[in-house]
C-alpha cells in the first residue's frame, strides 16, 4: 500500500531522507530532473547508488542543476548520469519508491509544497526496474565531464520569485481587509472555467505590480468583499498557511475570482497564537473578515511582515 506524505506537516522531503539514510536499505537510485547545490545533504546518497538528471549545459549554466553537486556525489561513490530533457521525480530502491514533484533541492525541502507518494512491495519493485532502465551506458558521466561542467559560466543568481519577497515590508494601507479562510478544498470543474476566464488579465496584472504571475486563486460569492490589495490567510488541517495578496478580483456573475500571490514569510504562526490576536471568532473560522490598519498589523506581525 502507498500513502501520500505532503506539504505543510510532514514535506515528503522528511519521510524521503529517512528512507534514504537507512543503513539497512539496499541501492537507491534517484532519478530526478534537476540537482540543487544542497542536494547532497537533501538527498544522501551513498556509494553503490545511483543518479539520473538533466546535468546538461543549459540545466548547468542556468543553475537547475549543481556541477558541484554532482562532482560531491561522484567522490562519494554514487554512479552519475544525465538525460537532458528529464523531468521525473522517483527516488527508489527494492523496497520502497517515491514519486512526486521534488526535486533534488534545499528550495524544494524549505519552501515549496509538495507531494510524493510512496510505494513497497511489487509496485516499488516495478518503479525500480524502470529507474535501472535510465541508467544506461551512454548517459553516463565519469569526474572529468562533471569538472568539464563546473567550467560552463552560470547565469546570475535569480532573485527569489517577487511573490515570495516584495510583500514582506510591504506598508498596511488604512482600512485594509484581512480575510480568513478555514479548509478551503481544492477547485471544482466550474471553478476552473470561471477562473480560466480571467486568467491572462490577472497574469497581466501581477506582471505590472512586480509581483510572480504564478498565481492561485479562490472563486468566492461569500457575503464578505474581497479587494485587491487585501491580504487572505488560510487555514488547512489545523496549520496556517502563508498568507497572500490579493493581486486582481474578477466578477463574473454573483462569483468572484480572488487571485492571489502568495508571499514567503520569515514565521508562520499556529492556530492558537492566531485566534489569540483575532478574536472571537467560530472554532473553525469560517469566513471571517478584520478591517482596520491596527488590527490587519498585528496579525501579519505574527508572519513576521511589518
Amino acid at each position: 500500500m502507498g500513502y501520500i506524505n505532503g506539504y505543510p506537516k510532514p514535506n515528503p522531503w522528511v519521510r524521503i531522507r529517512k528512507d534514504i539514510a537507512s543503513r539497512r536499505r539496499s541501492r537507491v537510485v534517484a532519478v530526478v530532473g534537476y540537482v540543487g547545490l544542497d542536494a547532497p545533504t537533501v538527498m544522501p546518497l551513498r556509494a553503490g547508488d545511483s543518479l539520473v538528471c538533466d546535468a546538461s549545459p543549459t540545466a548547468i549554466k542556468s543553475r537547475l542543476t549543481s556541477a558541484q553537486a554532482l562532482l560531491e556525489y561522484d567522490k562519494r561513490g554514487v554512479a552519475i548520469y544525465s538525460l537532458e530533457g528529464l523531468h521525473a521525480k522517483v527516488i527508489c530502491s527494492q523496497s520502497f519508491a517515491w514519486v512526486g514533484s521534488t526535486n533534488a533541492s534545499k528550495n524544494s525541502r524549505d519552501n515549496l509544497i509538495e507531494a510524493s507518494l510512496r510505494v513497497s512491495g511489487n509496485q516499488a519493485r516495478s518503479v525500480f526496474d524502470w529507474a535501472c532502465q535510465q541508467t544506461v551506458e551512454d548517459r553516463a558521466l565519469s569526474r572529468d565531464d562533471i569538472r568539464d561542467l563546473k567550467g560552463i559560466p552560470l547565469d546570475p543568481i535569480r532573485r527569489q520569485p517577487r511573490r515570495e519577497s516584495s510583500a514582506t515590508n510591504r506598508e498596511i494601507p488604512s482600512g485594509l481587509r484581512q480575510i480568513v479562510f478555514y479548509e478551503v478544498g481544492p477547485a471544482s470543474k466550474r471553478e476552473e472555467r470561471i477562473a480560466a476566464k480571467s486568467r491572462e488579465a490577472a497574469k497581466a496584472t501581477a506582471r505590472a505590480k512586480e509581483l510572480s504571475s504564478a498565481l492561485g486563486y479562490l472563486v468566492w460569492d461569500g457575503p464578505i468583499k474581497a479587494e485587491a490589495g487585501g491580504w487572505i490567510i488560510q487555514i488547512s488541517n489545523g496549520h496556517v498557511l502563508r498568507p497572500a495578496l490579493v493581486v486582481r478580483v474578477a466578477r463574473e456573475g454573483q462569483d468572484r475570482t480572488l487571485w492571489l500571490s502568495y508571499v514567503k514569510t520569515p514565521k508562520r504562526p499556529t492556530v492558537a497564537v492566531l485566534r489569540k490576536v483575532v478574536g472571537e471568532v467560530a472554532p473553525d473560522f469560517g469566513e471571517y473578515a478584520l478591517s482596520g490598519a491596527t488590527k490587519v498589523s498585528k496579525v501579519l506581525q505574527l508572519f513576521g511582515v511589518r
